[in-house]
């Protein structure tokens, strides 16, 4: 993506991995799933709007898929799961909250704490979504930061996205029409 623009297939990838969080939540009432989902939608949602001023873009490393399971730290009841100090075993530890209840899902300052490698990761996730069996519409917002050292190089990068969904319509998880505003 050019500097100042919109890159379509982020905005795509975003609301896909944005749908399968949600209907994971709702459809399958399983709030550890969708939060583990939501880490994806969040760190997706950094590279819809390249910085202008003509800036490059950086990108916080992907993290691979959560495999977050009820245990100390991680604790779920019939909507809602609350997270404080929950690890994942390849070094990500996870606070806040997600409910859903009648296809609406929340995410309150949801926060992804990850060591990989020679990478820190701290990212927050908040959402208010709803969800149908065919559409999406609501927020999600990202905000983060990512910290590196490489064979003495050492950087950071920071982002700050929000992405609003527009009567996003999908079928089998991926957009078919509405549309997305994001800054």
């Amino acid at each position: 993506a050019q500097a100042g623009t919109v890159n379509p297939q982020a905005a795509k990838s975003t609301a896909s991995s944005t749908i399968n969080a949600a209907t994971t939540a709702v459809k399958t009432n399983n709030g550890l799933g969708a939060a583990a989902q939501m880490q994806a939608a969040s760190n997706q949602a950094q590279g819809i709007v390249s910085p202008a001023g003509g800036a490059q873009a950086g990108s916080a490393p992907e993290l691979g898929s959560l495999s977050l399971a009820a245990g100390p730290g991680c604790t779920c009841e019939a909507t809602k799961c609350v997270f404080m100090a929950c690890k994942d075993n390849p070094g990500v530890e996870i606070n806040g909250e997600i409910s859903w209840d009648g296809g609406h899902v929340v995410c309150k300052n949801l926060t992804y704490k990850v060591t990989q490698g020679v990478s820190n990761i701290d990212m927050t996730t908040n959402c208010d979504l709803t969800v149908t069996d065919t559409k999406i519409t609501g927020t999600l917002s990202s905000k983060g930061s990512t910290s590196y050292a490489v064979q003495g190089t050492a950087g950071q990068y920071t982002w700050d996205a929000n992405v609003k969904f527009n009567d996003v319509t999908y079928a089998n998880g991926q957009p078919t029409g509405g549309s997305v505003d994001a800054s």
